[in-house]
This record gives structure tokens, C-alpha cells and sequence, in this order.
């Protein structure tokens, strides 16, 4: 969490020095962030100096704004992401987690914010909450997907499998169709990116949306053994009608260039 923290760090924002206005770079409506405009680049070069009376500071300006900003709004989720970023740097987990949770439902547009609190979901075992953030990621910042921490991710699922709840064993489908959907490990793509994405198809063919599911399969070329792992598996084959005309033909392509590689390989 602490490489998560200071890797990222406050800099991004360099609210006290960028020519943009202040709603552009925090991506807020103007007549929103006006009022509070003068207040929030001073908190905000205060948490860019990183040391305990700064924060201090910064965390007693930050709830004084808590109570006059309107809630829910996107600014207060903002106030409550700086206050969430500023405890967990101070180590106070289950506060940093309360504060950022809030944000979360009101301010999505820092993929920061929602980094650090997926490592302090994952730290706190609470894995079905983490699985929300990860789509709320995968949703708003799928072009920085990749920058999610592998073994975070890992820990997560087997958090997953401990739990052996019925929510725990769906949220397992959602973290695979979020990342999948997002292009996890798909740029270039690899052993585990494939696995990730064929379960994700095969979730979303449970779940009879077969226009995503159709969508996620076209989306890039897929060994033709995944091809046929998803068209022949009991749960899935009764669904495959469905599916649009175009993935049909994309897979009976697929099918075809292996054969044809296999073919061209025994010659040789």
C-alpha cells in the first residue's frame, strides 16, 4: 500500500501550478468547484509537501470543507478521496478505507483514489468490495487497467475462493468480465489474459448477455482451444445460437487458420 501511495503520490494533480482550470483537471463541473476553488489548491500544496504537519493541516482544512460542501455531489467525493489519501498515509486503514468508499459513490474520475482503496478492500479481506472498485476501474479508467498490482489481484481471487458464498462465487465472474471487458493482460496478450477473458465470455453467457459476450470474443483473436472449450462446455452450448452471426463466423475462422498452420507445420 505504501508503494501504491507514494508511487502515485499527489503530484498528478499539481493543482497550485497547472495552467488549466482546477474543474478541468479534476474533471468537475465549474459551477461546482468555483466556491470551493481557493481552498482546495491550498489543500492541495499542502499535500504535496508529504510530511505529518502538512497533512495535519491539510486533514483539518479538509473536514472543516466536509461540512460545507453539498452531499452527495462530486466535490464531496473529491473532499473525501484527499481525506482518504491523506490517512492512509498516516496509517489509519479503517478511517483512509470509510473515507475513500464514500468518495467512491460520488467521485470516480481519480484513478488514484480508487487504486489505494482497492488495496485497503484487499488488505481489510473484504474481497466482494473490492471486486465493486475493480469495476468501477475497469469502467472509468479501463486505459490504465494494466497499472493494478498482479499479486493484489491474485490475493483477491483466492480471498474469493476462501469465502465459498454464493456473492463471493459471482463476484469471481465480475472481477474476470470487468478485467476481460477493460482488456486486462490483452496488450500483448497473455496465458493468464486469455484464461481471464475466456471465463468472462463464459459468465456472460450464464448470465444470457450474449451481445457482450459476443463482443469480448470478437474483440481480438483466441487460441482455438478456448474457442472450443466455450463452444462445446455443457453450461455455455445451449447459448451459442444466440450469439450474433459475425462471432460465429469469427470462430469458424479461428478454427480454419489452425488447421491451416497445422497443416503448413507438417510439410515443413
Amino acid at each position: 500500500l505504501a508503494d501504491t501511495i507514494n508511487d502515485e503520490a499527489y503530484l498528478e494533480y499539481h493543482l497550485d501550478k497547472t495552467p488549466k482550470s482546477l474543474a478541468t483537471t479534476l474533471r468537475l463541473d465549474a459551477a461546482q468547484v468555483a466556491p470551493f476553488e481557493a481552498r482546495l489548491r491550498d489543500i492541495a500544496e499542502l499535500m504535496q509537501q508529504s510530511d505529518a504537519v502538512s497533512r495535519t493541516k491539510a486533514l483539518t482544512m479538509l473536514n472543516a470543507m466536509s461540512k460545507d460542501v453539498p452531499r452527495p455531489s462530486a466535490v464531496a467525493g473529491l473532499v473525501d478521496g484527499f481525506t482518504g489519501l491523506l490517512l492512509a498515509e498516516e496509517e489509519r486503514y479503517p478511517a483512509a478505507q470509510a473515507a475513500l468508499e464514500s468518495s467512491a459513490r460520488q467521485y470516480q474520475e481519480n484513478f488514484i483514489m480508487l487504486n489505494v482503496l482497492l488495496s485497503l478492500q484487499e488488505m481489510a479481506d473484504k474481497p466482494i468490495e473490492a471486486v465493486g472498485t475493480v469495476q468501477i476501474i475497469a469502467r472509468r479508467h479501463a486505459d490504465e487497467i494494466g497499472k493494478l498490482d498482479k499479486q493484489l489481484l491474485r490475493t483477491l481471487r483466492s480471498q474469493l475462493v476462501r469465502e465459498k458464498s454464493e456473492a463471493a462465487f459471482r463476484a469471481q465472474d465480475d472481477l474476470n468480465i470487468a478485467l476481460a471487458q477493460a482488456g486486462w493482460e490483452q496488450s500483448p496478450p497473455t496465458s493468464t489474459g486469455e484464461w481471464i477473458r475466456s471465463e468472462a465470455i463464459g459468465a456472460l453467457l450464464q448470465r444470457r448477455r450474449t451481445d457482450e459476450a459476443g463482443k469480448l470474443f470478437a474483440a481480438a483473436p483466441v487460441s482455438a482451444e478456448t474457442a472450443v472449450s466455450l463452444a462445446t462446455d455443457d453450461r455455455y452450448s445451449a447459448l451459442w445460437p444466440e450469439l450474433r452471426t459475425a462471432v460465429q463466423d469469427h470462430f469458424r475462422a479461428l478454427l480454419a487458420g489452425d488447421v491451416a498452420r497445422a497443416r503448413e507445420a507438417t510439410t515443413k
